[in-house]
C-alpha cells in the first residue's frame, strides 16, 4: 500500500522547492472525497490516486500536476468544480477539466467509430495542457497493473485501449518539442 509520505519523498528527490502544502491539500481533499469508496480490487480508491500521483512524480512533473493527479477523477465522480477552483486555483482546475473533456471525448468517439488514428489525434488535440494527457497515461498504467480484479471482458477492453490509444500517444509525446522530459521516461 503506497503511502503519502513515499510520494513526498519522491517529489523532494527532484524538486526541493515543491509546494508540499498544495500536494498534501490535494491528497486530503481526495482522501476525504473518496472515503469509504473502493475499487473492484477491494482497495481504497485513494490508493489509486496515490499510485497515479506517484507515476507523475516518476516523470518528475511539477507540484501542480501531482496535485491534479491526486484528484484526477473527482469532478467526474461529483466533486464540486467551483470548490476545486476555489481551493486549488484555475491552473489545477484547468488540468482536471481537460482530463474530464478527454474522457468524455474518448467515451463518445469509441462508441461511434473504430478509427483509432482519429481518436488519438482528437485526444492529443483535446489536451491543451500536456500535463492532463500525461496524467491520463499514468492513470492507464496504474489501471493496467490492477487488471486482475476485473472480469475478463473488462481486462481485454482496458488492455486494448492502452495498446491502441495510450501507448501510441506516449510515443507521440516523446517527440513533442515542448515536452522533452518525456524522452527520458517513455
Amino acid at each position: 500500500f503506497m503511502v503519502f509520505n513515499g510520494l513526498i519523498k519522491k517529489v523532494l528527490r527532484y524538486n526541493k522547492e515543491a509546494d508540499l502544502e498544495l500536494i498534501e491539500k490535494a491528497y486530503n481533499f481526495s482522501k476525504e472525497f473518496t472515503k469509504g469508496k473502493f475499487r473492484s480490487s477491494g482497495e481504497p480508491v485513494i490508493k489509486h490516486y496515490l499510485a497515479v500521483a506517484y507515476e507523475t512524480a516518476e516523470l518528475r512533473l511539477d507540484d501542480k500536476t501531482i496535485a491534479a493527479a491526486l484528484m484526477h477523477g473527482l469532478i467526474n465522480k461529483g466533486a464540486d468544480p467551483d470548490k476545486i477552483k476555489l481551493l486549488f486555483g484555475q491552473e489545477i482546475f484547468s488540468i482536471l477539466d481537460n482530463i474530464e473533456r478527454m474522457t468524455a471525448i474518448k467515451r463518445n468517439i469509441t462508441k461511434n467509430t473504430t478509427n483509432l488514428e482519429n481518436l488519438k489525434k482528437v485526444l492529443l488535440a483535446a489536451s491543451s495542457d500536456l500535463r492532463a494527457l500525461l496524467i491520463k497515461i499514468c492513470d492507464k498504467l496504474v489501471n493496467l497493473r490492477d487488471l486482475d480484479a476485473l472480469p475478463s471482458i473488462e481486462r481485454k477492453r482496458i488492455a486494448k485501449e492502452a495498446m491502441e490509444i495510450y501507448a501510441p500517444s506516449s510515443a507521440q509525446l516523446s517527440n513533442h518539442p515542448h515536452f522533452s522530459v518525456c524522452k527520458s521516461y517513455l
